[in-house]
């Protein structure tokens, strides 16, 4: 196992070297890219569950500074300012009792707007992108379908405007595409003004989306103020985007390399949902998070102290042996199947129900439609896109075969 962790290579060895590592060096102390900050990397499920959900794990780096500090440990390898931007300082990169508040006034919104509510007109708008999926004969699957569907979602569940979709899809393009330099913080500027914008609007017109019942959330006299109402915006954007994006994309590899449970799934599709959660352990859409350590820990035996970041791999808990039979079987009617592809805890995934009806709908029109799916390029010249937290693809080049029934 000797790629560099979070490299290209590293993504396509992943299994093994999971699998390695699990066995043999379960918290293993690694390089951050591009920070080059040092890190270990948890690999197996007991010790995930811990770090998930354990109080001596935290997400905010603001609240381990001057642990780091009193230990002498170097300062964060980032200017401190960059953590308070408006688009940054998310729900997601809080711990207690920020997050807490945050999280109850969400959970509040999200039960409003019930997103099982959005389900018939996913499935029309999965229906509608694979007719043009399947009017070619070849596609690219991630740019044709998987990376504009959950956009199209996201759009609609927030409420952007159909005639201001245009401009927001390609602020969000550039945002989630390139990810850092000039064309992206003019992009996120863009998406700045775009979403206070669209909140001034709702402030004056609700209508029936997320965002008219964010804003009107309220629990102990408490509200999302507008720069926490950009930031939440800004992650359901972000992290229901990619997430989703991989999670059909790699499941659609996954059917790929195993063709014998896609036709398991079409000759039987009331196994839809156990395909589903399937795809979810296999895929692990966010396959990496980070936490710090409040306190010294031991995982695994192994000493961590306090202050120290760690990547917590979700991915690797979801192939642990110790907890699933024949981890590296990929089986549509897997039961039981208690994977963790949405984290634990506090920082449960608000966005799951969601994401499990985008799956569900995709898969269930699949079958009906498509026969084989055949890739056109040798699959091992497939690449993934080095980095730290997700396992994506670069391109996913197919021949979707239509189903004659």
């Amino acid at each position: 196992m000797t790629a560099e962790p979070f490299t290209s290579e590293f993504w396509r060895e992943l299994p093994e070297w999971m699998g390695y590592h699990r066995e043999h060096d379960p918290v293993r102390a690694v390089t951050l890219p591009r920070v080059g900050m040092g890190a270990y990397l948890v690999t197996r499920h007991a010790d995930v569950d811990i770090a998930l959900r354990g109080p001596d794990y935290l997400k905010d780096p603001r609240n381990i500074e001057d642990i780091r500090e009193e230990r002498g440990l170097p300062g964060l390898p980032f200017p401190r300012k960059e953590l308070h931007t408006e688009l940054d300082d998310q729900m997601s990169n809080n711990d207690p009792p920020t997050h807490s508040r945050k999280r109850g006034l969400a959970h509040k919104a999200f039960r409003v707007r019930d997103v099982e509510t959005l389900r018939p007109w996913v499935r029309e708008l999965v229906e509608s992108m694979l007719d043009k999926t399947l009017a070619a004969p070849e596609c690219e699957f991630l740019a044709d379908f998987a990376f504009p569907f959950p956009m199209v979602v996201i759009g609609r569940l927030i409420g952007v405007p159909d005639a201001d979709f245009e401009p927001y899809r390609e602020l969000a393009n550039t945002m989630i595409e390139h990810q850092r330099g000039p064309a992206v913080d003019k992009a996120r500027a863009g998406m700045k003004a775009f979403l206070r914008d669209l909140i001034q609007r709702r402030r004056e017109q609700p209508e029936n989306d997320l965002l008219s019942a964010l804003i009107e959330a309220e629990e102990e006299g408490e509200r999302l103020t507008e720069s926490e109402l950009v930031a939440m915006l800004n992650l359901l954007l972000l992290a229901g985007h990619e997430t989703t994006q991989n999670l059909i994309t790699n499941g659609l590899l996954a059917f790929i390399d195993h063709p014998e449970q896609y036709e398991l799934l079409r000759a039987d599709p009331s196994l839809l949902h156990t395909a589903t959660e399937e795809l979810l352990r296999w895929v692990s859409p966010f396959a990496h998070t980070q936490r710090f350590t409040k306190s010294d820990v031991k995982l695994s035996g192994c000493p961590v102290s306090a202050g120290e970041p760690m990547v917590v791999s979700i991915v690797s808990a979801n192939r642990d042996p110790a907890v699933f039979d024949e981890p590296e079987s990929f089986l549509v009617d897997r039961e039981p199947n208690p994977h963790i592809a949405f984290g634990r805890g506090i920082h449960f995934c608000l966005g799951a129900s969601l994401a499990r009806i985008e799956i569900q709908e995709f898969l269930s029109a699949l079958i009906e439609r498509v026969e084989k799916i055949e890739l056109t390029v040798d699959r091992d010249t497939l690449t993934w896109r080095p980095g730290v937290f997700m396992r994506s693809l670069s391109e996913l080049p197919v021949r979707l075969v239509r189903s004659a029934r």
